[in-house]
């Protein structure tokens, strides 16, 4: 008797790439099988509950679903060893994002890496416990809170921080503020400068919100042809007057290693366009539209959705390749829009990629966007219809 397989989660890691899929053996009742995707998608034949699409694997057919699976191993820590070098005499007199922020995150990085850092996942008082909304959906990302917050701070840059309350802080606090997205990632830390090695910093890390509301901002901070500092995982020997270099960036849940020649270096830091940087995240975010637009927009006349430049005016959360990142972007991706037809596409897409989800991992999902989104609130539903999509689906 031929296989008969039920296709139940699609397994990615954290680029986006399809790794594989479990299913069950209806044929001989073996449950929960793991297959590399390659093997499972020669024999698609035998799949019963999915068909393949072009490039992107799987995609459930009408009234089953598949739930996506993250596999953020490769985020782990990593520890850097910087290659001390001299700057070529100019760098001073150069500005550049993040000439303020570079000790900062090298105390943060240290701290991350040698497992010093605790994460406050206490309610706060001064925005009604709505710090809280981001832990509940990196958790539905399918990755604990320590692990991704250590993770992210331990390749922290410094080119996208800035100080989130001006005001003189109270004694071995810094508040700081990651500014690469539309609401602002606040990372608050005591005992930052504490002297004693073994000293445990404790970091808050939410998103900067007014009552559960987003305060979104227009505009990008950067300009692209400015220089940003950067911390890099290694500077090589000067060649033809630069310098070789390899650093990591991420951005959200989305992690890129760049490389390239810088002309200015210090230490452990290299100065690189703003540009070189941005194309990296454009690319990723890019992708990860038209395969949603590509998988699930039932249209025959696929429609060609203008990708919004400006990254800045997407949040946190809609940089990654789980559900719930794309979920968000969509929703972020229908508030930018300004033409119909690309909203049309998009709430079909969003519908139909809600209703391919589980109904307890869209629970999960939908639980974690009420608080971001403050669902209950008539005013931002009507601002945003696909949050009322969100609400009607569940």
């Amino acid at each position: 008797m031929a296989n008969k397989y039920v296709i139940k989660k699609r397994h990615k890691d954290s680029k986006g790439n399809i790794i594989g899929y479990t299913a069950d053996n209806i044929s001989t009742g073996e449950k929960d099988i793991k297959f590399k995707a390659e093997f499972l998608e020669l024999h698609a034949n035998e799949v019963v509950n999915a068909h393949v699409v072009n490039n992107h694997g799987f995609v459930a057919d009408k009234g089953s679903h598949i739930d996506t699976v993250v596999d953020y191993s490769d985020l782990g820590v990593h520890k850097v060893k910087p290659k001390l070098l001299s700057g070529n005499g100019s760098s001073t007199v150069i500005d550049y994002y993040g000439r303020d922020y570079t000790n900062i995150c090298r105390k943060i990085r240290s701290a991350a890496i040698s497992g010093r850092i605790k994460i406050d996942k206490n309610p706060h008082t001064s925005n009604g416990g709505n710090n809280l909304h981001l832990f509940k959906l990196i958790e539905a990302c399918g990755i604990s809170v320590d692990a991704f917050v250590i993770s992210y701070l331990s390749v922290i840059q410094p080119y996208s921080l800035d100080k989130f309350l001006k005001a003189k802080q109270p004694d071995g606090q810094t508040w700081i503020a990651d500014i690469g997205y539309n609401v602002k990632l606040v990372i608050k830390a005591q005992n930052l400068f504490g002297q004693a090695y073994e000293d445990v910093f404790l970091i808050s890390f939410h998103e900067s919100n007014i009552h559960g509301i987003s305060q979104y901002k227009h505009g990008s901070l950067f300009n692209e042809k400015e220089y940003c500092a950067v911390l890099c995982d290694s500077i090589g020997d000067k060649e033809c007057n630069k310098y070789p270099y390899k650093a990591t960036v991420q951005r959200g849940f989305i992690r890129h290693q760049i490389s390239g020649f810088a002309d200015y270096v210090n230490k452990d830091v290299a100065l690189v366009k703003y540009k070189d940087i941005k194309s990296k995240f454009s690319d990723s975010m890019e992708v990860i539209l038209n395969r949603l637009n590509e998988m699930y927009y039932s249209n025959e006349l696929k429609s060609s959705i203008t990708y919004m430049d400006n990254l800045h005016r997407l949040s946190f959360l809609s940089f990654g390749y789980a559900d719930i990142n794309n979920v968000i972007f969509l929703i972020e991706s229908f508030r930018i829009t300004t033409n119909p037809s690309e909203k049309r596409v998009i709430a079909e897409v969003s519908k139909s990629l809600l209703e391919e989800i589980s109904d307890s991992r869209r629970k999960e999902i939908v639980n974690g966007l009420k608080e971001k989104y403050n669902l209950s609130d008539k005013q931002t539903i009507a601002d945003n219809p696909l949050l009322e999509t969100l609400v009607d689906i569940t």
